[in-house]
């Protein structure tokens, strides 16, 4: 199914699925928008398990955006970020705020496509700039939605996840753009 959009072409490709929180195999749904934007819906968003982490440093780093470019499940992808760095004090407090308007942009263009509006409202935006580590990561309320953003500038790619509803429903877009440099 394809279906041709003022941005790109939308391809529906194969149904996979992944462990729920209550070990049922819960259906993701993954879309290709065009060549950038890659979307996954379904439960079975993070599930935190407390580990141990060592500090942050560019090695850790590195593990993080390979496995960003290389895991084919975004919900797992997500899953070790949570919870090897965001739910990491020390990652939390690194890094300065700063304004990017192009994420800014691709945060709408996937609330548009993801709640399928025409517009989608982006509030309390913060962005944290990692400048060593060529990071960027934030939150946002996205149409009231909670929605965070990973992105690597120096390979242009990175991750939007966005909450649908409060029983873990979410969905992912791998997101790329060169335009970002």
């Amino acid at each position: 199914m394809q279906r041709r959009t003022s941005w790109g072409t939308i391809s529906a490709s194969a149904t996979a699925s992944m462990p729920a929180s209550n070990g049922a195999a819960a259906p993701i749904r993954p879309f290709w928008l065009g060549e950038r934007i890659r979307i996954f819906t379904g439960k079975g968003g993070p599930q935190y398990n407390g580990s141990v982490r060592g500090g942050i440093n560019s090695e850790r780093i590195e593990t993080l955006k390979t496995r960003l470019l290389q895991d084919t499940a975004l919900p797992r992808f997500w899953d070790y970020y949570m919870t090897n760095f965001a739910e990491d004090p020390a990652f939390r407090v690194m890094g300065s705020p700063c304004r990017n308007q192009a994420i800014e942009n691709l945060l709408r263009f996937v609330g548009q496509k993801v709640l399928g509006r025409d517009s989608a409202l982006i509030t309390d935006l913060l962005l944290i700039d990692l400048a060593e580590f060529h990071l960027v990561h934030g939150c946002c309320s996205l149409e009231g939605r909670l929605t965070c953003v990973i992105y690597f500038t120096d390979v242009e790619a990175g991750v939007i996840a966005v909450s649908m509803s409060a029983d873990g429903q979410m969905t992912y877009a791998r997101i790329s753009h060169p335009a970002l440099q």
